[in-house]
């Protein structure tokens, strides 16, 4: 059964613009936090560049494996050219 009371957190306020658009990054960190979630494996669907407006860039740089979909030619050849190089686990 779900307890009757379930404080509201205002997940705004965490709000972080390290690569995002909107401070998702913070919020995404935030939601991790709070459910001890440390690693996974992200996708991000109008990938861009992976860097510019990314959603998940920041997990990128913190190790998280994931995979970037961009379906513009143009913006695809950008995402290649910044993607950091794979990590094959041995």
């Amino acid at each position: 059964m779900f307890p009757t009371f379930v404080p509201k957190i205002y997940l705004r306020i965490f709000e972080q613009r390290i690569y995002s658009q909107s401070g998702e990054d913070g919020i995404i960190d935030k939601i991790f936090n709070l459910l001890h979630i440390e690693e996974g494996y992200f996708v991000e669907f109008g990938a861009w560049d992976g860097v510019r407006l990314s959603n998940s860039r920041n997990l990128v740089e913190n190790g998280w494996p994931g995979l970037l979909i961009e379906a513009d030619p143009k913006k695809f050849a950008d995402l290649e050219k910044k993607l950091p190089a794979p990590k094959y686990p041995e």
